[in-house]
């Protein structure tokens, strides 16, 4: 059978095959199966999610986690062949990817540990958080923000002094 014929047989049984009611029928409850499967998961599939990024996002951080600042330094984050494009990138204690910093997270983070001196902020704890009112390009896109963590530890208290000394006057 020369190729063109070949070619010719498989589209035709392909058509009478994607034409066949009984194969859509089939086809039908397997989708139908596999969706029921899927939505047993309880997971919702979201696009942001299938990004791979060696960088903190707005998902990673949610409503709200604790970070230790562990340091910050510049990186190159330009894509492969293009030129160099330097960005200060904040480190942290936890499990958590690096963050990028814009202007308004460092500014927020020298409000939030009472310091613009960036060295001052190692071994500091700030909060990051999802705020949906971050806009960029001119649409509300939702982004990470840094806050005070209010939940500093306490201050221990001061010990108990003897008040049975005599005082003199």
């Amino acid at each position: 059978m020369s190729q063109a014929r070949f070619e010719y047989e498989v589209s035709r049984e392909q058509w009478e095959m994607e034409h066949d009611p009984a194969y859509n029928n089939w086809l039908d409850a397997t989708y139908a199966q596999w969706w029921a499967d899927y939505d047993k998961t309880g997971e919702d599939m979201n696009i942001n999610d299938m990004k791979e990024s060696r960088y903190l996002k707005k998902e990673d951080v949610g409503d709200g986690v604790i970070a230790t600042i562990a340091g910050l330094k510049q990186e190159n984050l330009a894509m492969e062949n293009q030129p160099d494009e330097m960005k200060w990138v904040m480190s942290f204690r936890e499990n958590l990817k690096p963050m990028v910093m814009n202007s308004t997270n460092a500014q927020l983070c020298a409000k939030a540990l009472n310091s613009p001196e960036t060295d001052d902020w190692t071994g500091k704890q700030v909060i990051l958080f999802n705020d949906p009112n971050v806009s960029f390009g001119g649409k509300l896109t939702g982004g990470i923000r840094i806050r005070k963590n209010q939940q500093a530890a306490p201050v221990p208290a001061a010990p108990a002094t003897d008040l049975s000394d005599s005082i003199p006057f």
